[in-house]
């Protein structure tokens, strides 16, 4: 998850390009050029909950690996 996190944080059009992709059917070519265009009206930005989501995924990372450690060294 904290890759999928780090992705759309660097490239917030990615999600309007798939969106448009999937749901309108539109092609691939079409739905950067529309991506690009509504980069260009909107600021396009990384929210909180992406950002909350990316903490999560690493704190559970870390937390997971812990365990793993703490587990093996109990042996």
């Amino acid at each position: 998850m904290a890759i999928v996190a780090a992705i759309n944080m660097a490239d917030p059009e990615r999600l309007v390009t798939q969106k448009l992709k999937d749901d309108e059917g539109v092609s691939q070519k079409v739905a950067e050029k529309a991506a690009e265009q509504a980069a260009k009206l909107y600021e396009m930005t990384a929210g909180p909950g992406l950002y909350m989501v990316l903490i999560g995924a690493l704190m559970a990372l870390a937390l997971g690996a812990l365990g793993f450690m703490k587990a093996r060294a109990a042996r």
